[in-house]
């Protein structure tokens, strides 16, 4: 009986050493990296954010917006040059086109119509949305995450209150919202920073709430009741590190969100205002040249918009495939 025992713990030795080698261990925050890579709506929406991210910050450093400097009334209008002039003289069958290289090339994006290159304009103006965007997503997270998370692990009559207050900020269009609050501060870039803040609140609040309410019934919680926790603590270190997930999504969708909200009310004069050139505000200035042909002009800023908002989009669903374990088919 002994011998047997002897032979099936030796037997047993290779097997723990196989399973052993099978399953190494992992750090989360690798394991979330290489899932992450893996993901096609990550990994092109990481390519295209950080492209955007590059742009933004070191179009800024390397180039001092003046707007004296850079109006020209002799280039107003221009047409964009270098390749996309190249390849539009082409498709017009112009004779005598240069060569790729010999071609012309001071402004790739062409000027407006006061003569100003569109090309640093939209770098400039993609600095401005994403500061923007930033500041925005960090108020409605540090103020909405801190609602949802007391009203959810309070309840009752706190819970109620706050809950309403949200209700009610829902109730209004969001822009229409946000229109009112700057219309209230007055005109300018912080002001619209603070009112795409404001109305973005409610739906970070919610959110929290659903994770707080979700989580105070974990037996983790329950233990550290038990223990004599306090309530500040248990919000601290249990509720809030297990809420940041889906927070983490919802801020990289709201960037998205932001961006769009500052071009819109830079479209209606209330966001930055000129001479600094805003992405929403080219797109006003530019619309009537647009039935004249003068396409570029509003082409650029918008395609800025529009790959900044994508890239975002597409990050956000990569990260809520990545940490969300329903969606990886984790049990």
């Amino acid at each position: 009986m002994s011998q047997t025992q002897s032979t099936q713990s030796t037997a047993s030795v290779p097997a723990l050493e196989k399973v052993t080698e099978l399953r190494p261990y992992r750090s989360p925050t690798r394991d979330i990296i290489e899932r992450l890579l893996r993901n096609n709506s990550a990994r092109l929406g990481g390519i295209i954010v950080i492209l955007y991210l590059l742009t933004a910050v070191l179009v800024p450093v390397f180039d001092h917006y003046d707007a004296l400097r850079d109006r020209d009334l002799r280039a107003r209008l221009k047409a964009p040059d270098c390749l996309i002039g190249w390849v539009s003289d082409h498709l017009a069958g112009k004779e005598e086109i240069p060569s790729l290289f010999e071609y012309p090339c001071e402004h790739p994006f062409g000027c407006d119509d006061l003569g100003r290159d569109v090309l640093r304009r939209v770098g400039h103006g993609a600095s401005v949305s994403l500061g923007a965007g930033v500041v925005a997503v960090a108020i409605s997270l540090i103020i909405g995450a801190s609602i949802g998370e007391l009203s959810g692990f309070a309840g009752g009559w706190v819970d109620s209150v706050f809950m309403r207050i949200m209700d009610i900020m829902l109730a209004f269009p969001t822009l229409l919202l946000a229109i009112a609050i700057v219309a209230v501060r007055g005109e300018g870039l912080v002001n619209a920073m603070i009112a795409i803040g404001v109305v973005g609140i409610p739906t970070y609040a919610r959110l929290a709430r659903s994770m707080a309410i979700s989580l105070r019934e974990e037996d983790f919680v329950m233990a550290a009741e038990m223990v004599g926790a306090s309530n500040w603590r248990i919000l601290r270190v249990h509720i809030l590190p297990n809420s940041l997930a889906p927070l983490i999504v919802q801020s990289t969708l709201g960037m998205g969100t932001a961006v769009v909200e500052t071009a819109a009310l830079g479209f209606l004069g209330l966001g930055q205002q000129p001479p600094y050139p805003e992405l929403g505000k080219m797109l006003a200035d530019s619309q009537q040249y647009l039935s004249a042909g003068k396409w570029w002009a509003m082409l650029f800023p918008g395609l800025a918009i529009m790959l900044s908002v994508l890239g975002f989009n597409l990050l956000g669903d990569g990260l809520r495939d990545t940490l969300d374990p329903r969606l990886r088919g984790v049990d």
